[in-house]
């Protein structure tokens, strides 16, 4: 608390993850206001447990959500160049994200499902016991076989060599061979008494997409995409879909990308539908090829199109100007008491 402007400060805390709301007067700059509550999270740092670490999360409002793209691989399980979801959202996330993430107006970009690949050593409590291994070394052990840690410098005459020792790896066999202890001069390695295994993060939810006319559902990573306030949704939407259209073919066989929400319809449609609306006057042509009798200023529209399907069509409207017995004006225009 302290900070100018706040007015209120609320929070919501769910397993693993707590958010922060802190609200501020109308009219507040929000860069100023993020500055100030920057401070004040360095300073609250030091009273959290330890693996906690506070983030801000980007300037977005709640209508910035543009895109949802559905990222999955078509190859059927069990078939040849199949892909486990783990491995498309290892694709999404380091592939595809850091390509949209580099689009000026792009805020955020949340991805969904799949499951965050990652190592996993499954320990055998039998074979520890056996081996007179436990778990404070195996988990040591792990630690140290994928880290790089420098090993200072070597004096060469004027020069100085650095030394790193470089032992970061993704090699299944390169963890298991790497030695916990010795027991009676016989080395023990993680691969004795624990497997390693490539696995996910827990998981709290997955992502499922169905194109048309599909009757099933296959997994699929769901990407989230929020601008930035201050860009044009419209422009920032043709340049997210011209840069999949571009990593399309960098992706391994039967990797897809699929539209599932464009803000970018609703605008183009609010905006388009009608694409003409006019004042129309004696001698002016509707698209029926009639005339507005005698000087009347009505609105009519002209043309109505929408996009169906990815094709654009167009529908033609007509107005009745049949003539009101009584008065002679178009019925539509006519002010009788019996019409």
């Amino acid at each position: 608390m302290g900070v100018g402007g706040l007015t209120r400060l609320r929070s919501n805390t769910d397993v693993a993850l707590s958010l922060v709301f802190a609200e501020f007067e109308w009219g507040t700059d929000i860069y100023k206001a993020r500055t100030m509550v920057q401070e004040r999270m360095q300073g609250a740092r030091e009273q959290l447990p330890e693996g906690a670490e506070p983030f801000m999360t980007p300037v977005a409002s709640l209508m910035g959500e543009i895109l949802l793209v559905g990222v999955r691989s078509t190859i059927k399980e069990g078939e040849e160049s199949y892909l486990p979801p783990r491995e498309v959202r290892s694709i999404a996330d380091w592939t595809i994200k850091r390509r949209l993430q580099s689009i000026p107006g792009i805020a955020e970009i949340l991805n969904m499902g799949g499951g965050v690949k990652r190592i996993e050593v499954q320990p055998d409590p039998w074979r520890m016991q056996a081996n007179g291994v436990t778990f404070d070394e195996l988990k040591k052990a792990v630690a140290d076989s994928a880290s790089t840690t420098t090993g200072g410098f070597i004096d060469v005459g004027s020069t100085e060599i650095m030394v790193r020792n470089l032992a970061m790896t993704t090699e299944l066999d390169d963890i298991a061979q790497t030695v916990v202890k010795k027991v009676n001069d016989r080395p023990i390695a993680i691969g004795d008494v624990a497997k390693v295994v490539w696995g996910i993060e827990p998981m709290r939810g997955d992502g499922n997409i169905a194109v048309s006319p599909e009757k099933t559902s296959t997994p699929a990573v769901v990407m989230s995409i929020t601008k930035a306030p201050g860009f044009d949704t419209l422009r920032l939407t043709e340049e997210i879909e011209k840069a999949l259209a571009e990593l399309e073919p960098t992706l391994p066989k039967g990797v897809t990308s699929t539209l599932l929400f464009r803000q970018g319809d609703f605008i183009e449609h609010a905006i388009g539908n009608p694409t003409k609306l006019a004042f129309a006057k004696d001698g002016d042509k509707l698209v029926s090829d009639k005339t507005i009798p005698d000087g009347k200023q009505l609105p009519v529209v002209l043309q109505i199109s929408a996009a169906e399907g990815g094709k654009a069509s167009s529908a033609k409207f007509s107005l009745n100007l049949a003539k009101c017995a009584t008065c002679e004006h178009a019925e539509y225009a006519c002010t009788c008491v019996h019409h």
